[in-house]
């Protein structure tokens, strides 16, 4: 399965890359063999941002394999119920396809999220 990390811009490389390193463990465990592949938010970003931050978070869910046809991301997973705009649009947009989205405690905890709630709109 492909996943997309939608950590927090704020947070360090070396934070990122050990998160991702423990998503991969418990996602493998919870997986039944299945290979698990986590792209990091910021790779994605660097890789494929065109100025338009609404556009990018749209392309984050709807983009496809160009042999395969499938979804790019097969799960998007956000560390924390607060999360920036970027993130929120990409987990909004997620939920209006009925693609997966979850919670992770960033220890042992994956709860499935059903809902935006906007806090504050300038972020």
């Amino acid at each position: 399965m492909r996943f997309f990390y939608a950590h927090p811009s704020s947070d360090p490389p070396s934070i990122i890359l050990e998160d991702r390193e423990r998503l991969r463990i418990l996602l493998a465990e919870r997986g039944a063999g299945c290979p698990v592949q986590i792209t990091l938010g910021r790779k994605d970003f660097d890789s494929n941002f065109r100025g338009d931050w609404a556009g990018w978070a749209e392309n984050v869910v709807s983009r496809v394999h160009s042999v395969t046809r499938r979804p790019v991301y097969d799960v998007i997973i956000v560390p924390g119920q607060r999360c920036g705009r970027a993130t929120a649009q990409v987990v909004s947009a997620a939920l209006k396809v009925g693609r997966p989205v979850f919670l992770w405690d960033r220890e042992h905890s994956l709860k499935r999220v059903r809902a935006v709630a906007t806090v504050d709109s300038d972020d």
